[in-house]
């Protein structure tokens, strides 16, 4: 099991069902994450809001930046279900040593 993971928000929503693309496969990855990170009982977040100073300047879209300062500081791997940006940024996540772990890797492209 994972120490630390860092999970995009789109995992939660295929997960449920709900206004997504995704398939049932896709679906099926996202709800087994999603188990084991509660059977981990480890959540991190930025409360104070200090964790974005971790990045360099860059074009990723500003609703995933979060996620990758949070992964930069916990060094943990960002958990994606269909977003397309983690790899039009690879060049980026590689300079930093984050990497990203596609559960559908049908919808990463």
């Amino acid at each position: 099991m994972r120490k630390n993971v860092v999970g995009d928000c789109n995992v939660a929503v295929v997960a449920n069902g709900r206004n997504t693309h995704a398939s049932w496969h896709c679906q099926l990855a996202c709800i087994s994450e999603l188990e084991r990170i509660v059977e981990a009982n480890r959540v991190a977040i930025d409360k104070g809001g200090l964790v974005f100073e971790e990045l360099p300047p860059n074009s990723l879209d500003p609703d995933d930046r979060k996620f990758l300062a949070v992964a930069i500081v916990a060094q943990a791997p960002i958990l994606n279900a269909t977003d397309t940006d983690w790899n039009q940024h690879a060049d980026l996540l590689d300079a930093l040593g984050v990497t990203v772990d596609q559960l559908c890797p049908e919808y990463a492209t």
